[in-house]
């Protein structure tokens, strides 16, 4: 799974913390900014200085303009008063800003405003910062005008006291692209600074279905009998939408106008100027997929010291026993995990669950429009994305010495023994091994190797490939120049020949191993590497660039300069619009992006998708994930203790009882059944052109 950005745990009694910039907590009341180009501007409450705890007297009001060459800071530091509502108005103007608390200028300074391209973003903290016990910020009103326009303004209230700010206070809303060069700008917010609740006032947090009992929402479970009739009244539906598949088994689209010949397994071709992945029957298809399925246990939430966070817990023993695991991560041997959704759909399908279970899986996937699954799962009879390990190769810093005859041949079995079994399946899309920037070659590698393993294969062939071509074999050169410190330029050209190396051994042996399928790297991230000559590293080492990127466009700018570095086939293997909900049903605020709610997912998906489908390189994409984390956190070892941990994103296409989130998944099928059309309607497009 991607680590996207892993947030720290919140523990109860904690407070306020976070690393960034130089202040541990930031919440933006306003922010359009461009921090290293110094464009924009911001109104925030910030933590002073390095204090790690967040007190009232600890706490700033901020304000930052930037010109393009500089910023200009604006700040007080007041004798903050808790439970009280207080007004900040920045107003910018040609030549000057100023800060205003409660009407009282506090602050001025000449300046003038360089706009910055990002969004104008409201009632938000910085991805860094995670509420603990202590003093929240909640934002309850925000106003904008430009010149002499008209007041924009947006109220969000005060709930007061309400448990949901133990795990998020904020609402961020913003407003696009509305600021011009040379315009005046005034902001006005208004906020409250409250003592964070006492987490012990408020437990049960989790209701016996696993949901958040603070929030009342359309479609919450309060009784079995609500699963048993969700259940009916999907059937009814998946019964409708499995008349109208234009696919073929393997997610081929059958109505293309054109086929190519039928090899029994996936391929690539271009065709009209347009990558396309050939089923195993030879239908063109735009791969879409669902990543983590069937995850039935694997959404586990921690136990162990947060008893008292959870309404109920299912029985160890019997049937619901299933719901629990012990030590899943290794490193927490004897420890107790929990899997709400096991208990529900226990609930749901009786004690044939998991049969009844996955035959609705397939049932989903299929009527949804999916070809198949994505990554981290599978299940028999759906096409799926495997990826390899190399659990046991031993490594020098983070990768195996690739150098070394005897570790390249552990490589090799270790991959063999998981090829060799479904060498011949139909079903293998293609393989991958690894995983975003755990399979990056870093400088700092590179130091390391140096440095702990001077005798290693590696090193030598590395100072070898140095000596040749940066010194033309002139050895006391080469002393000379690394007698200090070993020049930057060369520890990176270090580093690009052993990814040269690992990347291409890896390539070659699963292409040796298995010839029949495609490979796809290791799910390069765009901008999370060392710099951007890994994705022509990688390109170069793969039937199609495997890669992840979560961001509200396909083409991202960054993937856009990655295409013309390399003009190579493209896969995505994880993107999402995970919804927030207002924080009313406890999940977390994904930092990279994010949805307002279900409806708002769909249309995100349907525009993204079209825009993967109508780029000629891009063969198909997979959404991160089936099924929503629990609330608690999960995806780490748990912490004892915390009211969450890890990771609580809502990014499923079911939530925990199992049911679909209808305003997701019809948009998702809209958008799937049109996929190969947009595709083939751009290729002619681009051909009449």
């Amino acid at each position: 799974m991607m680590v996207r950005a892993v947030l720290a745990a919140a523990a109860l009694w904690l407070c306020l913390t976070a690393a960034a910039q130089g202040a541990p907590y930031e919440f933006w009341l306003a922010s359009s900014r461009e921090w290293e180009a110094k464009r924009g501007l911001f109104l925030n409450i910030e933590n002073a200085g390095s204090v790690e705890e967040c007190r009232l007297e600890g706490l700033r009001l901020v304000a930052g303009v930037g010109d393009g060459k500089r910023w200009t800071f604006l700040s007080v530091q007041p004798s903050w008063q808790c439970g009280r509502e207080y007004t900040a108005q920045l107003d910018v103007r040609q030549g000057g800003a100023t800060l205003t608390l409660d009407g009282q200028p506090v602050a001025a300074g000449g300046c003038r405003l360089a706009v910055a391209s990002t969004p104008l973003v409201f009632n938000r903290m910085a991805s860094w910062s995670r509420p603990r016990a202590g003093h929240i910020v909640v934002q309850t009103a925000f106003a904008v005008r430009v010149n002499e326009g008209p007041l924009r303004e947006f109220h969000f209230g005060n709930s007061g006291l309400h448990p949901r700010l133990l795990f998020d206070s904020q609402r961020p809303r913003s407003i696009v692209h509305f600021i011009r060069q040379g315009d005046c700008v005034q902001i006005e917010a208004r906020f409250c600074l409250l003592q964070a609740p006492d987490p012990l006032e408020f437990v049960p947090f989790v209701d016996r279905y696993g949901q958040s009992r603070y929030g009342v929402w359309k479609g919450k479970v309060f009784a079995d009998s609500d699963l048993l009739q969700a259940d009916r009244e999907e059937n009814s539906v998946l019964s409708e939408w499995e008349k109208q598949d234009p696919f073929d088994r393997f997610g081929g689209y059958r109505f293309a106008g054109w086929t190519a010949e039928a090899t029994g397994f996936y391929r690539l071709v271009r065709r009209d100027g347009f990558w396309w992945l050939i089923t195993p029957e030879g239908n063109p298809c735009f791969y879409t997929g669902v990543c983590t399925l069937p995850q039935l246990a694997g959404e586990n939430t921690l136990l162990e010291g947060r008893e008292q966070l959870f309404e109920w817990l299912p029985p160890r023993e019997g049937g619901h026993a299933a719901a629990w695991t012990r030590g899943p991560w290794g490193t927490d041997a004897g420890v107790d995990y929990i899997a709400f959704q096991v208990s529900n759909l226990i609930r749901t399908f009786g004690e044939d669950w998991r049969q009844h279970f996955e035959e609705r899986l397939r049932r989903r996937l299929r009527a949804w429009g999916f070809a198949g699954a994505g990554k981290w799962g599978s299940l028999p009879g759906l096409p799926c994305v495997p990826v390899l390990n190399r659990t046991g190769v031993p490594v020098l810093a983070r990768h195996p010495d690739v150098f070394d005859p005897h570790v390249r041949q552990l490589l090799e079995d270790t991959l063999r023994r998981q090829i060799e079994p479904r060498r011949s399946d139909p079903m293998v899309v293609g393989w991958s091994v690894g995983n975003e920037f755990h399979e990056i070659i870093t400088s700092s590698d590179i130091r390391t190797i140096l440095r702990d393993h001077p005798e290693s294969a590696a090193v030598k062939a590395l100072r070898h490939h140095i000596l040749q071509h940066r010194y033309g074999g002139d050895t006391e050169a080469l002393r000379r120049s690394w007698e200090a410190e070993i020049p930057p330029a060369d520890i990176e050209a270090m580093r690009q020949q052993y990814a040269s190396e690992y990347y291409g051994f890896l390539y070659r042996t699963v292409k040796r191993l298995d010839p029949n399928h495609l490979y796809f790297g290791f799910w390069i991230t765009p901008g999370w590497w060392e710099n951007e000559s890994d994705w022509a590293l990688i390109a170069a080492n793969c039937d199609a660039v495997g890669y992840d990127l979560y961001s509200d466009e396909h083409l991202a700018p960054v993937l856009r300069r990655c295409l013309q570095l390399a003009a190579r086939p493209v896969f995505c293997g994880e993107f999402s619009f995970p919804p927030f909900y207002d924080g009313k049903r406890g999940f977390g605020l994904y930092p990279l992006v994010h949805a307002r709610d279900d409806r708002k997912a769909g249309e995100c998906y349907q525009r993204w998708l079209r825009e993967a489908a109508e780029n000629p390189y891009c063969v198909g994409a997979l959404w991160f994930e089936y099924r929503d984390q629990p609330i608690t956190g999960g995806n780490a070892p748990g912490i004892p203790g915390a009211l969450w941990y890890g990771e609580r994103y809502a990014f499923g296409t079911v939530d925990v009882t199992d049911r679909p989130k209808w305003d997701l998944v019809s948009r998702m099928r809209e958008a799937n059944h049109s996929a190969p059309r947009w595709r083939l309607d751009a290729a002619a497009a681009g051909n009449r052109r």
